[in-house]
């Protein structure tokens, strides 16, 4: 056989090769399942969850100081419905765990399952009122769950006007001044009022020509319009829920009181309830 006609049998061995493994050669690509067996993979996408709100979300106590130091269980200071969110799962199960952000409040449960299109609630089962760091404070609730978008987060306010005397303190001989605590929970994606579930410090107050100038110790600037809870003031005309008129300085507050006569008092407590907004 002449050399021409041994490499065109070469050649057309080689294209026939070609042809047989689908146009692969001289790629470097091979058709065949990798050795492990493992094919490639989608990436995986996220179940949705949501939120609604649940009776509960913003109520007040009154309790015994002493009591609100060193109990932390909301029912047992006479709370018929703790803060609750309902949480819902998307389609697939949601295996949570609920986080708190800080150790004044307590939350139940801190974990568990809920079943696709399922739902469970997210309670703020108790304060320690031992440890609150201030007046006013704010904490949140991260739930995480595999397969499910991290950082669901809620809030939680909690006013009570009076800060923890230290981690193990006990209160002796026990107070049994009366302490109002506001307690609010924001199921997201809802948002709030500015300024709302604060309770502000009062220094004075003068009413004259029916209007009532509210005087307050830190600036405040809440606008026209805002509902405000007074209580505490030694002469109770002064006292109640209003709306405000407007406010000549940001430490101030005119409510307008057109039927009560020209009058003095001095300190109390101005709250401000959280108005809580959501998309449903």
């Amino acid at each position: 056989m002449s050399s021409i006609y041994f490499w065109r049998l070469v050649a057309f061995v080689s294209l026939f090769c070609c042809a047989a493994a689908l146009s692969n050669c001289g790629s470097g690509q091979s058709n065949t399942t990798p050795r492990n067996g493992a094919a490639s993979l989608s990436p995986q996408l996220l179940s949705t969850s949501s939120w609604n709100n649940t009776d509960g979300t913003d109520q007040s106590l009154t309790a015994l100081r002493y009591q609100l130091v060193n109990q932390t269980c909301l029912t047992c200071l006479g709370m018929p419905k703790p803060p609750t969110c309902t949480l819902h799962a998307g389609n697939t199960p949601m295996a949570f765990t609920a986080e708190p952000s800080a150790t004044w409040f307590d939350i139940a449960p801190i974990s568990g399952t809920v079943a696709p299109n399922s739902s469970t609630n997210i309670t703020i089962s108790g304060i320690s009122a031992n440890a609150l760091p201030g007046s006013n404070n704010k904490g949140t609730v991260i739930v995480r769950a595999p397969g499910y978008a991290d950082n669901t987060q809620l809030s939680f306010t909690l006013a009570c006007g009076i800060s923890g005397p230290g981690p193990g303190v006990i209160l002796d001989p026990p107070d049994n001044s009366q302490e109002t605590c506001h307690i609010s929970m924001v199921c997201p994606p809802c948002s709030t009022n500015p300024g709302g579930n604060t309770v502000y410090t009062i220094t004075s107050v003068i009413r004259t020509s029916g209007s009532a100038l509210y005087q307050l110790s830190a600036n405040t600037n809440l606008p026209a319009g805002t509902e405000v809870r007074i209580s505490g003031i030694e002469d109770p005309s002064f006292n109640g829920t209003f709306v405000i008129a407007s406010f000549p300085l940001a430490n101030q507050f005119i409510i307008a009181q057109p039927l009560l006569a020209d009058a003095t008092s001095g300190t109390g407590t101005a709250y401000v309830p959280e108005k809580v907004s959501c998309p449903w």
